[in-house]
């Protein structure tokens, strides 16, 4: 028996409907991985002999503190440094900190540091153009000549950005709280927190 026409026309209709006919509708899977979270959850490994993980304030990442170096140190912390101060540690290791402006962007970030969106990703907590989830971006720098670094300067809007970042207040209050200590961002962080948990 011959089918009907109808019969062939609703047929079709199901084979269209799931995208049989329409070759764009399919989209093969072409075994790239784009990003791993698998082990995001799982525990950090133990730390080597003489070090201890830490949490950082700033970005909430992990990292390795060398305990002897707090010996060292005697009683003052690196949080007691000033923010004005350099930070020898990460150019030492051939990163330095460059916190997000509003302005920032990331072909700009890596025009200035002459180093890859990949690179970048890879040291840093994000993925794709979202540059912006962190508050600041851990930029190597061991490829670049001492006189090819150029680094981000601590003017009166990066310490503004890096008072907000700490804080999440408004500019205009973070303006007024750095104003009133004279740019220290330390003791307007302090001048902030003591109203908040009093």
């Amino acid at each position: 028996t011959k089918p009907s026409l109808i019969s062939l026309v609703a047929e079709s209709a199901v084979v269209m409907a799931e995208g049989g006919f329409l070759p764009w509708r399919t989209q093969p899977a072409d075994g790239v991985v784009y990003a791993d979270y698998s082990q995001l959850r799982e525990a950090l490994p133990p730390p080597p002999q003489g070090f201890h993980w830490e949490q950082r304030s700033d970005s909430g990442e992990w990292e390795l503190v060398d305990e002897s170096s707090l010996h060292h140190a005697g009683d003052k912390t690196a949080e007691e440094e000033p923010e004005d101060a350099e930070d020898p540690l990460p150019e030492e290791l051939g990163f330095i900190e460059h916190t997000i402006m509003p302005s920032d962007t990331l072909t700009g970030i890596c025009l200035r540091y002459r180093v890859s969106r990949d690179e970048l990703r890879k040291h840093n907590d994000f993925f794709g153009e979202n540059f912006r989830l962190c508050l600041s971006l851990r930029i190597p720098v061991q490829h670049l000549k001492p006189w090819e670094l150029r680094r981000q300067e601590n003017t009166e809007e990066v310490k503004l950005q890096k008072l907000r970042n700490l804080t999440k207040m408004p500019k205009i209050e973070a303006k007024v709280y750095l104003e009133e200590y004279g740019g220290n961002i330390e003791l307007a962080f302090a001048a902030w927190k003591v109203p908040q948990h009093v």
